[in-house]
């Protein structure tokens, strides 16, 4: 696939679509790249709706083929880009990426307060997510030093 019919929608305060500048650079992936202002309203009119009908940025588009959310963008381009790979084949890192993949998803993940923050959310209306994110991240800091 040509990196011309390439197009990643993104925004600089997104910290998934951050995510996916990381992935895309580790590829060494060259993407059109089209910035999308998340704070005025540009992922709510009928052209990008008509692309993320949720209205929501990182959005990757691979000719007639459009991938939403930025996990998902990020095995798409694994499972089309072999070059550099981020996931491991051994079957036992494997699944060690498997775990940390879902975890990630189901505990760490939707803890993301920038929304709320943005939203006019104090730290003390974000008190409870708060604990609960410090709580979650132990575990992460566990595994990172391999005691979990």
């Amino acid at each position: 696939m040509s990196s011309s019919s390439q197009i990643l929608y993104t925004h600089i305060i997104s910290n998934n679509a951050w995510r996916m500048a990381i992935y895309t650079h580790e590829k060494v992936l060259k993407p059109e790249v089209k910035e999308v202002n998340i704070l005025n309203g540009a992922t709510k009119t009928p052209e990008f709706l008509a692309i993320n009908p949720r209205g929501q940025i990182p959005v990757w588009q691979d000719g007639d083929i459009i991938i939403v959310e930025s996990l998902a963008i990020m095995m798409y381009l694994e499972s089309t880009h072999h070059n550099n790979p981020l996931i491991p084949t051994k079957p036992e890192d494997y699944a060690l990426f498997l775990s940390r993949y879902f975890q990630f998803l189901a505990k760490l993940d939707n803890t993301n307060m920038t929304g709320s923050v943005m939203g006019g959310k104090t730290k003390e209306d974000l008190k409870d997510r708060i604990d609960a994110l410090m709580a979650e991240l132990k575990h992460w800091d566990a595994a990172l030093e391999g005691r979990e």
